[in-house]
């Protein structure tokens, strides 16, 4: 997904898979339709995080606890967005450390999803 205009049309709710145990981070989230931030849209969490672009700090994507902002995670990666399988350098009261994360916007019910975020159709397996 390379630009910003088919991504706001291609992406309703995205999952995240691979968290660590024990962080208190949202596995779902809904794209934000407001202005770019660093020139891309970024998700909010259904509850209390949100992943965006953190053009300012260190020019990568930024999945961050809402209510204590020194609970976050950065993409090793340099990409549009981190859709797919991407490491991510989590510093958190939990857990320090890197984990590869999955974000997605496959139907579980009926679509997998390779490394690189796109969904294919459970009969095309």
């Amino acid at each position: 997904m390379k630009d910003t205009k088919n991504i706001r049309n291609l992406i309703n709710v995205i999952c995240v898979l691979g968290f660590p145990s024990g962080l208190q981070l949202d596995s779902k989230y809904t794209f934000n339709h407001d202005e770019p931030v660093g020139g891309r849209y970024s998700f909010d969490g259904f509850t209390n995080s949100k992943i965006y672009f953190d053009a300012d700090r260190t020019g990568k994507w930024r999945l961050e606890d809402l209510t204590d902002s020194s609970q976050y995670a950065v993409t090793k990666a340099t990409g549009q967005y981190p859709m797919g399988t991407q490491v991510w350098s989590f510093d958190t009261k939990v857990f320090s450390g890197d984990v590869e994360l999955n974000l997605n916007a496959c139907d579980v019910l009926n679509e997998y999803n390779c490394d690189n975020g796109i969904c294919i159709d459970f009969s095309k397996r």
